[in-house]
């Protein structure tokens, strides 16, 4: 826990700076590539927008703070004060007119280059998650708080965006989540199907990378992708 104070300016970026402490980024290379790839667990950008307008729009005359809560599988950015009347949560997703709260902050934000462009910053979350393929951020609004939620691609999730699973290769995920490598004829006795079969399921998986291959032929056997691992299950 940490509590920020400070200018506004100095809210935003100790706050991104506490987020990003707290957050993992994947590092791996692509094939064809030189340089690794780095990816934050959530987009910076999207997260950098959910505080900025958490402290941009909230109710100044609230006793509340705004939050920024993280958990293993989601994050929550909660300012009190709820949308304009005219604005409402679908509005949100699409393009809208910027009611900002507090007029004179946003002025300030926008000349000094934290706010790009009025009544866009809950379409760059979304954008920016799409790139990332991860879930949109969920927006809600109760009696006089306003929440913005990003929460992480789960397993199965990030495979079915790959590939559709049959029931063997599905449990075959699970088995490697708890083993550390199956073979062709290991894969055929577990899910009672020919070598031929196997070698098919197991290839599939491979060409997406879900799985990686080892070894020659008669001693091949495949392993769960290690980027996968850090997925969560489910939500």
């Amino acid at each position: 826990m940490k509590v920020i104070r400070g200018d506004l300016m100095s809210q935003i970026e100790d706050t991104m700076a506490f987020i990003l402490s707290c957050i993992s980024k994947s590092a791996d290379i692509k094939p064809g590539k030189i340089r690794r790839n780095e990816e934050w667990e959530y987009p910076p950008d999207a997260l950098r927008e959910a505080v900025i307008n958490a402290l941009c729009h909230r109710d100044y005359r609230s006793s509340g703070n705004v939050q920024v809560r993280i958990f293993p599988r989601k994050m929550t950015i909660i300012n009190p004060g709820s949308l304009a009347p005219q604005l409402s949560i679908e509005s949100l997703k699409t393009e809208h007119l910027s009611l900002p709260r507090n007029a004179l902050i946003a002025q300030v934000l926008f000349l000094a280059g934290y706010i790009e462009q009025w009544g866009s910053g809950t379409n760059h979350m979304i954008e920016s998650c799409r790139v990332q393929n991860l879930p949109e951020p969920e927006f809600e609004e109760t009696e006089n708080t306003f929440l913005v939620t990003f929460k992480r691609l789960t397993l199965f999730k990030y495979i079915e965006e790959k590939i559709s699973l049959n029931v063997r290769q599905k449990q075959v995920v699970e088995y490697l989540l708890n083993n550390p490598h199956i073979t062709t004829t290991e894969y055929a006795e577990f899910y009672n199907c020919t070598l031929k079969t196997a070698q098919r399921d197991l290839a599939e998986l491979a060409s997406v990378e879900i799985v990686e291959k080892s070894g020659k032929t008669h001693g091949a056997f495949y392993t769960l992708h290690d980027s996968l691992r850090t997925l969560p299950m489910s939500e």
